[in-house]
């Protein structure tokens, strides 16, 4: 079966603001370490290497879809969940990151490498065959999320932290 039109489109709009947003921000290295507290208790490394994890740890769900180690569930959005994805952003300071997704202070070439390999690897999914297996998954927050919403979810991340990014920025004169 091919692949939505819309399905292609979310993928490579994640997949965009992963290479045009925020892998130039990790090739500027004196930047990785900078912080301002005002605007979040993480450096803009951390921030990056974030996206990496959480991106990560999707991706691991969707390769475990393709093992056939996962099923489809079944269920809605929360309300949050409706919010979010009708709004398209996430607001700031209503949630903690799940453990799992807590980076380190990174080495700045950790968090270049780090970024890399995740655009490869949401670079190189395999759309029609995630779409053939019927993906839904739960998001601890959202509720259950099928595979647009997961892509969709993914550049609403981004889009996330690419401004906690911009705002440390500003905050620090840099």
């Amino acid at each position: 079966m091919p692949v939505a039109s819309s399905l292609r489109r979310r993928h490579h709009k994640a997949l965009r603001h992963l290479e045009e947003e925020l892998l130039p921000i990790a090739r500027n290295e004196s930047l990785l370490p900078v912080r301002e507290p005002r605007v979040s208790a993480w450096s803009i490394g951390q921030q990056l290497l974030h996206v990496c994890l959480v991106d990560g740890a999707i991706l691991d769900t969707f390769d475990r879809f393709h093992r056939g180690d996962l099923q489809p569930v079944s269920g809605g959005l929360t309300p949050m969940g409706r919010l979010v994805f009708l709004l398209g952003w996430i607001p700031r300071g209503r949630g903690k990151a799940p453990e799992f997704s807590r980076p380190e202070d990174p080495e700045p070439a950790e968090v270049r490498e780090q970024l890399e390999a995740t655009r490869d690897r949401l670079a190189g999914l395999d759309l029609e065959r995630l779409a053939d297996l019927r993906l839904t998954y739960p998001h601890p927050v959202f509720g259950i999320l099928d595979l647009p919403r997961w892509l969709r979810f993914l550049q609403i991340h981004h889009d996330h932290h690419r401004r906690i990014i911009r705002e440390i920025r500003v905050g620090t004169g840099g």
